[in-house]
């Protein structure tokens, strides 16, 4: 049986709706990022009697006051409004060691604004996950749907769009210490919002990986993308990458994947070589710290201006500090976004760095069914001007 390169099982409905408390104004990215295979977060379950597998359900109820709701530079608007997200999510084989396995979940998200009413909405997040294992292969898929609103510095204030992201992987035990590997994907981004664009974005991924040792996981890989959006027409890659993986129980556990991509762009430009990569790493340094890092990398359409392309690199890191009762969370997080010409556009838009860094405290009560979180973080970014942002906010969740 060959080692799944997975920190942890798929995720089911609420952590979508959540996918990076430190990269809130980065609401697209995120969404866009967002990989199941890789992100993962805890849920409770209960069993219901007569019924196969198990049902979790539970609220999550937030106030958040945001200092600058839309990300302006000046005439800034602060606002306090209320989430309440009811989840429900099921999974077919909660204690593994099923052939298949089936599990999904559905998050409604209410918004409701003190000062700004008509920005009431409700967001949706759902997603359905499949996974089937034998003594040599392995296959795993995903569909996640996201109906989003909310501020994102990519677009210039506040949004409201949609994103429809699936994606299925197969793995092949070839010999005892080398697997084929297989994976594609597509994503479908529209928006809903002003003149803002969306795309729509499909890739193939082939590869071939070697165990090097019993934890660690060695080997290329060569991907091939195509995009397209009325901002920048159709664009096609070819990445040529290597990969690594490392995983050892209670210790440090790590993924990696860099290379080299090319990009095609049809209006003529674009047509250059760029550095591509993404990590996610876990160390527990002992029984009560933990370090979590992360970096990514996006090459997007813009969906404001015609014919610019956003390569986007962004790189966060935490620290997980477990209180006799709760934990306190710390945070800090870098972008970089470049904007690049490939045509011709009656705009000059400016390159954008990005920090923010966040203080959390997460406490559980009544037999670990109730959680409080409350946090606060300061956002700045130098574009359109610069902009400052300070978000508070407090809530409970309750499994039920």
């Amino acid at each position: 049986m060959f080692r799944s390169i997975l920190l942890a099982p798929f995720f089911l409905g609420a952590s979508i709706a959540s996918v990076a408390p430190a990269s809130a104004q980065d609401l697209v990215v995120s969404l866009y990022q967002f990989d199941p295979f890789l992100d993962a977060g805890p849920m409770s379950f209960v069993g219901l009697d007569g019924f196969k597998g198990q049902v979790g359900v539970q609220v999550e109820v937030e106030a958040i006051h945001d200092s600058n709701l839309f990300l302006t530079s000046i005439g800034r608007e602060s606002d306090t409004y209320l989430e309440v997200t009811p989840t429900i999510f099921y999974d077919s084989d909660p204690e593994g060691g099923a052939q298949y396995r089936i599990f999904g979940g559905y998050s409604p998200t209410i918004k409701r604004y003190w000062n700004n009413s008509n920005l009431n909405t409700i967001d949706h997040a759902a997603n359905v996950n499949f996974e089937y294992e034998s003594a040599r292969a392995e296959i795993l898929a995903y569909l996640v749907a996201n109906q989003f609103s909310g501020a994102d510095r990519f677009n210039n204030g506040f949004v409201e769009g949609r994103l429809i992201k699936g994606a299925a992987r197969m793995n092949y035990q070839l010999a005892p210490r080398t697997s084929l590997r297989g994976e594609i994907t597509a994503r479908l981004l529209d928006y809903d919002s002003g003149p803002n664009q969306g795309f729509d974005r499909y890739s193939a991924e082939f590869g071939v990986d070697w165990a090097a040792t019993h934890r660690l996981q060695l080997g290329p890989a060569i991907r091939f993308g195509y995009t397209d959006s009325k901002t920048t027409g159709s664009l096609q890659s070819v990445a040529v990458l290597g990969r690594a993986s490392f995983f050892e129980d209670e210790a440090l556990n790590w993924f990696a994947s860099a290379g080299f991509e090319f990009t095609d762009a049809s209006r003529g430009g674009g047509n250059d070589l760029r550095f591509t990569g993404k990590l996610r790493m876990h160390y527990p340094i002992n029984d009560r710290w933990d370090l979590y890092a992360r970096l990514g990398y996006a090459r997007l359409p813009s969906s404001t201006s015609v014919n610019y392309l956003v390569d986007d690199w962004s790189l966060a890191t935490y620290v997980v500090r477990t209180l006799n009762r709760g934990q306190i969370e710390a945070g800090i997080d870098f972008g970089y976004s470049d904007y690049e010409l490939i045509g011709i556009s009656p705009v000059l838009l400016d390159n954008e760095t990005y920090f923010g860094a966040y203080l959390k405290y997460k406490r559980k009560f009544y037999n670990e069914r109730m959680a409080f979180e409350s946090m606060v973080r300061y956002s700045t970014a130098d574009r359109n001007g610069g902009w400052t942002q300070w978000l508070l906010s407090a809530g409970v969740t309750i499994d039920l």
